[in-house]
């Protein structure tokens, strides 16, 4: 029997709660989803209630399969930070009031949760870190899930983004996951999300996600197993997912990478010896630090030939061709760039494979045996995998003439051109998904096997007015669609109120008068969405309310 949603939102309407047609077509339509474990696009307007027609659902769906002693997990995505919050401090709360038995967290990246582990690196040597984080070591008991809120709380003032860097979880110090929930809050959330009935993350984690599962149904990856997928503010999935799987290096990063590959090889060697593997590492670093000067070098002198600004400029990475004679420096470079990158690339590649083997060979002795000093081991696995990634496509990208690569999936490669503050140049080469939609297909399961909602104010493609662009650019299953109209009049129930530009009363650094700011606040009984021309005007404004 089919639930009703007037059925479930009963409980809400108990509550005072007003009935929206809107909501309650998108509330039928995830119930069914669902109950059939189909795929569903529902484009809803401001207003519609979107949250709750997800949410109660869900919420059901997972009272159902307690009462049948089965497991229902559901992953929430919101693209900002803001509808995270909603939802996590102020919808679920009140739903959990009115709906028992389920449980939800908040999981987001890992920079967003301190790590005791960074911050005892950052402490040496600096006496003001080090009180700080004895302060929070003695105080642990209060810090809730170690966010920077709750770190700002215990420690009763502040702390600046540089701050907060030197003692949140990063990626760079522990790239394999592997530290204790005791030392990591990022790892402690990552565990008590999996245990949780209702997820609620930001793309970036779905992002991270499938990077984690690589297409193995099933693999824990991020989030672990779960049966529903709600993609909220579904029209930024792809940016979000783009940006997330570019692949950039610059000459600091591979030095990064470099010390981490070669200091793993050095540890590995203690477990497992290997004379050959020490040289063959440290030549292909050699090769690929010669790969970005000339690359740098080349496309610096291209740009003078042809009168293009170095910072700022953005070009492909590709077989280049030049107009006019090609003499000097210039010469030189694009002979190096054209006939010998080539070759170092090849040999960069057979050498990263025999590493990445030796590195995995020694990772699965160590941890087996349980041998000290693992975690920089795998942290040179980890940047030799990476590197081995890039290094595919850019040797790729020197086979064409306009750096789109269809190989590895479809990327586009870029030359990024910089300045220092000290004028020094320095370059970037960005390897840009161009298409996402086969990669994120893993993260909508296997058909009839998983439920998944991708919902939004604005997905209808404007060029013929479907929804047909925002499935195909996600890989999005087929299934029904919904379009809900918001429930205001949006052009009889908005005012828009623009400050005269000549009033005598203007505040210094402001062009408005802070009353004027007040009264429009109140005449619209705290529903004014108020824009500001400048941060400094809104800080001003923030500071006298």
């Amino acid at each position: 029997m089919t639930t009703k949603w007037a059925d479930i939102f009963a409980p809400v309407m108990a509550q005072g709660r007003e009935v929206r047609d809107g909501q309650a077509l998108l509330g039928q339509g995830i119930i069914d989803a669902l109950e059939h474990k189909g795929s569903l696009v529902a484009q809803a307007g401001t207003g519609t209630g979107k949250s709750f027609a997800s949410l109660i659902p869900i919420i059901t769906q997972i009272q159902k399969a307690k009462k049948q002693k089965k497991s229902f997990r559901a992953i929430v995505s919101t693209e900002t930070l803001i509808l995270q919050r909603q939802l996590i401090d102020k919808d679920l709360p009140f739903l959990s009031s009115l709906y028992s038995d389920f449980t939800y967290r908040k999981l987001m990246g890992r920079s967003n949760y301190l790590c005791f582990e960074v911050a005892k690196g950052a402490a040496v040597g600096d006496f003001q870190m080090n009180m700080l984080v004895e302060k929070l070591k003695l105080r642990q008991g209060n810090l809730g899930d170690g966010e920077k809120d709750d770190v700002e709380r215990v420690l009763g003032r502040e702390l600046t983004e540089e701050q907060w860097s030197k003692i949140a979880s990063s990626s760079s110090f522990c790239p394999d996951n592997q530290c204790s929930g005791e030392k990591c809050y990022s790892t402690r959330a990552r565990e008590l999300a999996k245990s949780a009935d209702l997820v609620v993350v930001n793309h970036a984690i779905l992002a991270t996600d499938v990077e984690m599962k690589a297409g193995d149904p099933l693999a824990d990856g991020m989030l672990g197993q779960f049966e529903a997928l709600v993609v909220d503010e579904g029209h930024q999935l792809e940016p979000v997912l783009v940006n997330a799987w570019t692949k950039e290096l610059t000459e600091r990063e591979l030095e990064q990478m470099a010390a981490n590959l070669l200091q793993g090889v050095e540890d590995a060697k203690g477990v497992v010896p290997n004379h050959k593997i020490g040289k063959l590492a440290h030549d292909s670093m050699d090769d690929l630090r010669a790969l970005l000067l000339n690359i740098k070098k080349f496309y610096m002198l291209l740009g003078e030939k042809s009168n293009q600004d170095w910072h700022g400029s953005s070009t492909s990475l590709s077989l280049k061709t030049v107009r006019g004679a090609v003499t000097g420096p210039l010469a030189h470079a694009m002979n190096e760039f054209e006939n010998e990158n080539p070759g170092r690339l090849a040999r960069v590649g057979v050498a990263l494979d025999e590493v990445s083997k030796y590195l995995f060979q020694v990772v699965c002795k160590a941890t087996e045996e349980k041998i000290k000093g693992v975690r920089k081991i795998r942290k040179g696995y980890t940047a030799v995998r990476s590197l081995q990634e890039m290094v595919q496509i850019i040797s790729k990208a020197f086979e064409t003439p306009d750096g789109i690569i269809q190989a590895y999936g479809t990327y586009g490669a870029l030359v990024d051109g910089f300045e220092k503050q000290d004028g020094t140049p320095w370059m970037k080469i960005r390897l840009v998904p161009l298409d996402v939609s086969q990669k994120v297909k893993s993260l909508w399961g296997k058909p009839g096997g998983q439920t998944n909602i991708l919902l939004s104010a604005t997905l209808t493609d404007l060029t013929d007015g479907t929804f047909r662009y925002a499935r195909e650019c996600i890989g999005f299953p087929d299934g029904p669609e919904i379009d809900v109209n918001s429930p205001f009049n949006l052009q009889e129930q908005q005012l828009v109120y623009i400050t005269p530009s000549n009033r005598a009363d203007k505040v210094e650094g402001a062009q408005y008068s802070f009353s004027e700011l007040l009264d429009l606040i109140q005449a619209s009984r705290g529903r004014a969405l108020i824009l500001f021309t400048s941060r400094k005007e809104l800080d001003w404004a923030t500071e006298q309310l």
